[in-house]
C-alpha cells in the first residue's frame, strides 16, 4: 500500500507540516508494525528513510552526487559477515558512552604509520603464554614515579632515601 506524505499521520518529533517545494516528491509505503518506508526526491539527493513507529528514522540512506550517506540507529545494531569484514575511511572515530572491547580467536596487530598513542587511567599488560616483548628503533624511557622490575606487588611505603643509605659502606 504507497501512501502520500500528507495522508501520514504527523508524529510528535516531525518538524511542522510544510509545503513540499515544487520539484520534491514524496512516497511513503506503510510496512508492518507501524513501520514506514518513505523516499523523497529533491533536486538535491534523493533520501530514502525508514520509520519507527514513534516517526523516527532508524534508517537514512542519501543518494548525493558524491555518493550514497547511510545512517543506521537502534536500540542494538548486530553485523555479522562469514567472510572478511572491511572497513576503509579517510578517518575513522568509534565512541562509547560504555566500555569497549575487542576480542579476536587470533592474532590482533595494531599498526599505525604515524605515532600510536594509548592513553588511560591505568595500563595493564598481561601474557597469559610468552614473552613480553619491547623493541624500539631509538631509545626506550620508562619514566614512573616508581619502577618495580622482577615484582609482582610495589614495595610498601613511602619510597625516600635516607642520608645514611646514600653514604658509602666501610668508611
Amino acid at each position: 500500500m504507497t501512501i502520500a506524505r500528507s495522508d501520514m499521520p504527523q508524529r510528535a518529533n516531525d518538524p511542522p507540516a510544510a509545503l513540499p517545494p515544487e520539484d520534491q516528491r514524496t512516497t511513503a509505503i506503510a510496512l508492518r508494525g507501524g513501520y514506514v518506508a518513505e523516499a523523497v526526491d529533491s533536486a538535491e539527493a534523493t533520501v530514502l528513510h525508514v520509520r519507527a513507529p514513534t516517526g523516527r528514522a532508524i534508517l537514512t540512506m542519501r543518494l548525493t552526487a558524491e555518493g550514497p550517506v547511510l545512517e543506521l540507529e537502534g536500540v542494538s545494531l548486530s553485523i555479522a559477515a562469514h567472510g572478511d569484514l572491511k572497513l576503509s575511511a579517510d578517518r575513522l572515530a568509534i565512541t562509547t558512552r560504555g566500555d569497549a572491547e575487542i576480542t579476536c580467536g587470533g592474532n590482533l596487530t595494531l599498526r599505525a604509520e604515524g605515532d600510536l598513542h594509548a592513553e588511560g587511567a591505568d595500563h595493564t599488560i598481561v601474557a597469559t603464554r610468552g614473552d613480553v616483548s619491547v623493541r624500539a628503533n631509538d631509545d626506550v624511557r620508562l619514566d614512573g614515579e616508581r619502577i618495580a622490575l622482577n615484582s609482582p606487588d610495589p614495595p610498601p611505603g613511602p619510597h625516600v632515601l635516607s642520608p645514611h643509605r646514600l653514604a658509602p659502606s666501610g668508611g
